[in-house]
Formats: C-alpha cells, structure tokens, sequence
C-alpha cells in the first residue's frame, strides 16, 4: 500500500543517509541501531508503556528504512547485509508483536499477528525466489504493519492494533497468494 510513496521516501532516506555516512557510520550498523530500539520497544510495552512503546516503535521503523539507503549510498547493498536486514526485520517483528500481545494482555492476538506477519513476509519471499515479482504491491507489507503498530500504542488501542494487523496480514497473504497464481 505504501509503495506509491517509495520514491519520494527514499529521496528524503538518501539525503539523510548522506549525514550518516559521513558520520563514519555503516548500514550494519543503521540496522543493529533499529534492533536496539526494537527490543526497547519490547521492553516499554512489556511494562505497559503503551505511549513510549509507539515512539520507540516508530524510530525503529525509521532506523529500518534508513538502512537500506546507506547500503546504496554506500554501495555495500551486497549479500550479507541484505541477509542481516532480512533477519534483523523478523526478530524486530516478533518482539515488536510479543510485546503488544503482552501490553494487552491478548497473547493470542499477538502470536496470531506474528504468525501472519511472518506468513506475509514468507510468501513474497518465495515467490521472488521462483522469479515471481509484484507480491510487494499488496494490501499490508512491513511497513504498514509497523505504523498500524506505532498509531495503536501510541493511541492506547493495543489490542485493536493486533487485531487489526492480523486481519489485514492474513488477507494480505491471501491476496500475495492470488498474486502468485495469476503470475506463475
């Protein structure tokens, strides 16, 4: 949903990642940054600090944009940072999921959520790995799901929040799905 939007942010994350860069500091390091926050994320809904959780969630989520254009910018845009992205993005899902789920107090909401996130992220990334392309251009991807995130905690509707990403994330499944069978 957010992809008609791609490249005015990524002009924005390339200016800024021009500012990072020559502060010496590498994509590697943007990412490992965006975990940091996400595990403090973590930390404040697990303490039921659902307004300081939506920060936290938020400047993880730009951490995680940012990262990428510091790899192009810096032309490390190579295989093991990808790879590292990749993971990084599924345990910042899960703790970010987890600690919804536990702020409130709906666990199976939150682990119904990280299984369809997980789902989600799956299904794309097998079908670009069959040469399948255009699963991106769904319903809810990453991003999405972490502003759905960031807005619930912030607003105190935690709950509604993972209810929400698991309904929309399963019908993006569906739809990723569909996508897959129509282009194969």
């Amino acid at each position: 949903m957010l992809e008609v939007f791609r490249e005015s942010i990524s002009s924005l994350m390339d200016r800024i990642a021009g500012k990072v860069i020559a502060l010496g500091i590498n994509a590697n390091a943007v990412t490992m940054s965006g975990l940091v926050f996400s595990i403090l994320a973590f930390y404040a809904l697990y303490i039921r600090g659902r307004f300081l959780g939506g920060l936290l969630i938020l400047v993880a989520g730009f951490f995680d944009m940012l990262d990428g254009a510091v790899a192009r910018k810096m032309g490390e845009a190579g295989m093991i940072g990808s790879f590292l992205d990749s993971v990084v993005d599924r345990v910042e899902d899960g703790l970010i999921l987890i600690g919804m789920g536990i702020c409130s107090g709906d666990l199976l909401a939150g682990a119904l959520a990280i299984h369809a996130s997980m789902l989600v992220s799956y299904i794309r990334a097998k079908a670009e790995s069959l040469g399948i392309r255009g699963t991106q251009y769904s319903l809810v991807g990453r991003a999405e799901r972490i502003i759905l995130a960031a807005l619930f905690c912030l607003s105190g509707y935690v709950e509604a929040g993972l209810v929400l990403i698991v309904l929309l994330s399963y019908l993006t499944a569906i739809e990723r799905t569909d996508i897959f069978f129509k282009n194969r």
